[in-house]
């Protein structure tokens, strides 16, 4: 009952209420003891733990990791208290109702026991910024140096957007500290379609009018930020859908963060002339740019053969509506680690001494860059290596700084890959942990239950399909390794009696010359996938995956 209730809560609505218990139910550790084999097989497959020892501790996060507007735990559950500290023995006469625990029995416990609800930021319900339209009017002069109606659109657009990050910036700080604290999803896309942020985040935060009213006695309004571009950041379908992820875990309350590319200039604008479109660059920070925060320190170097580059991110917050939980868009902008050779520019070689600082830029310049040519192919691959291995390098950074192994990888993070642009993510985890120590029989399984894959569609020309020279050539310690997985899946279907030699060609990761990197995705990871626009071989090979899964 109290799983199915936490499922309903999770799947349907906010608007109701979880709770792991009340006085007439047995405590968690003293129900989950005394679970039988059919009930503890569901509860472990639902709480996604190993042992019957783990189910108590499952419950209480499940029910505060969901959506309800209000949940609910014991303190008999969260001090882990056996059937001793059960309150109440319904259906009993006389005595039922009394307490069962002795005086201080639990004050070592409770006094080193961090507060329950604080990860899941259920202490903190209420979102709104308490801040008038007169305060947020004395803020923007103030940063401004002049009122609003003597600034540019774009100034006015800066100063909003610093005024609002250093009010979020207590809530921004919990929130990321609280994902860190327990398990966290990180979604990996080459895209992320945000859209207006000021806008969007003024009305997050309940703010809009408040702006409004400060800026009317200036005759001024918001609809003045028309004129400031969009974060060129995503093309379509795809990075709008990833950006709406973002944005709903944000206003649940769920531990999502994003992972991709600060795009120089995205993909293009538009204009017509004649009739026909023209493109140019997209200079979308060519005022600045509010929203991020330059992380330094976080920065990472990360190595192709024959040229490494510096990945340096910026932080973008998601900002949930009406609560105070904020995710964190994390995108890596390529630059060099030698800006630039003073004494080729001194001998008078001057596109040669910034050489170095094009190669990197160009990494993070475009979205999308025209892969016609071999170079452009491995321009492509290059972006899709750099902020897989950026984020990768992040990921296992912060898990080490609580960790001694990596036994617990899969139990701290999920990271979901949209489309197969971050699949080379799942050879460099594997790289990565290999070169920690972790034999790759044991870093395969780690892989596998820390990658979730999903392609908003199948059709044969949205699957990557790379040339293994060309992978070879820019990555060849991230092409030992695919070898690797595809020897293991082989080696996998060759066990099944009853696979004839086409079926199992056909599933390859490596053949004909090329990484199927689907193929490699669906075999490494959790899979759902779309059977929207399919060519009938591709079909074949989808469910002939989908049958070895089972």
């Amino acid at each position: 009952t109290r799983l199915v209730g936490s499922e309903m809560c999770i799947r349907d609505s906010s608007h109701c209420v979880v709770y792991t218990g009340t006085h007439d139910n047995d405590t968690l550790l003293h129900w989950a003891e005394t679970l039988n084999r059919e009930p503890l097989r569901f509860a472990r497959a639902y709480l996604d733990v190993e042992s019957r020892q783990d189910v108590p501790a499952a419950v209480v996060r499940a029910a505060w990791s969901s959506i309800a507007e209000l949940a609910i735990a014991q303190m008999q559950d969260f001090l882990k208290a056996g059937g001793e500290g059960r309150m109440n023995l319904p259906s009993t006469l006389g005595g039922n109702w009394c307490y069962r625990t002795k005086a201080e029995q639990y004050t070592e416990k409770l006094a080193a026991a961090d507060p329950p609800a604080e990860p899941y930021l259920r202490s903190k319900v209420r979102s709104e910024i308490q801040m008038d339209h007169k305060e947020f009017e004395q803020a923007l002069c103030k940063k401004l140096g002049t009122t609003p109606d003597k600034a540019t659109p774009q100034a006015l657009h800066s100063a909003i957007g610093d005024t609002v990050m250093e009010t979020i910036a207590p809530d921004w700080r919990a929130s990321r500290q609280a994902h860190l604290s327990g398990r966290r999803a990180c979604y990996f896309s080459m895209e992320f379609l945000v859209g207006r942020a000021v806008q969007n985040n003024l009305l997050c935060l309940d703010l809009y009018d408040t702006v409004e009213e400060a800026l009317r006695p200036y005759g001024v309004s918001l609809s003045a930020m028309d004129e400031i571009p969009d974060a060129a950041l995503g093309n379509g379908g795809l990075g709008r859908l990833a950006a709406c992820f973002l944005d709903s875990a944000s206003t649940l309350n769920l531990p999502l963060d994003g992972y991709g590319i600060r795009y120089r200039y995205g993909l293009f604008e538009q204009h017509f002339e004649d009739g026909f479109q023209k493109e140019t660059a997209d200079d979308w920070t060519r005022w600045g740019d509010p929203w991020s925060v330059r992380c330094e320190a976080d920065a990472v170097e990360i190595r192709y053969a024959g040229q490494t580059v510096r990945a340096v991110p910026y932080d973008m917050p998601i900002i949930g509506c009406k609560t105070r939980h904020i995710s964190t868009l994390r995108l890596w902008q390529a630059e060099p680690v030698h800006t630039f050779d003073f004494q080729m520019f001194n001998q008078q070689h001057y596109l040669e001494a910034s050489a170095e600082s094009i190669a990197a830029e160009d990494i993070s310049r475009v979205l999308y860059p025209n892969d016609d040519t071999r170079e452009g192919k491995l321009l492509r691959l290059k972006q899709e290596y750099f902020f897989s291995a950026a984020s990768l390098a992040d990921i296992l950074r912060k898990y080490r700084a609580s960790h001694d192994n990596y036994d617990d990888l899969a139990q701290a993070v999920s990271i979901q890959l949209n489309d197969t642009h971050p699949v080379i993510s799942i050879p460099e985890l594997i790289r990565l942990l290999m070169q920690d120590g972790v034999a790759f029989d044991k870093a395969l399984p780690i892989a596998k239950q820390v990658f979730h894959y999903t392609n908003h569609t199948i059709m044969a020309e949205a699957l990557e399909k790379w040339d293994c020279g060309l992978v070879e050539e820019l990555l060849p310690e991230v092409y030992g390794v695919i070898l690797q997985i595809h020897e293991a899946l082989m080696a996998e279907l060759y066990a099944k009696p009853d696979w004839t030699a086409e079926q199992i060609a056909a599933m390859g990761i490596v053949r004909d010359g090329c990484v199927h990197m689907a193929h490699m995705a669906i075999y490494a990871s959790a899979h759902p996938l779309s059977l929207i626009h399919i060519s009938e071989p591709t079909r074949r090979v989808a469910i002939s995956y989908a049958v070895f899964c089972l």
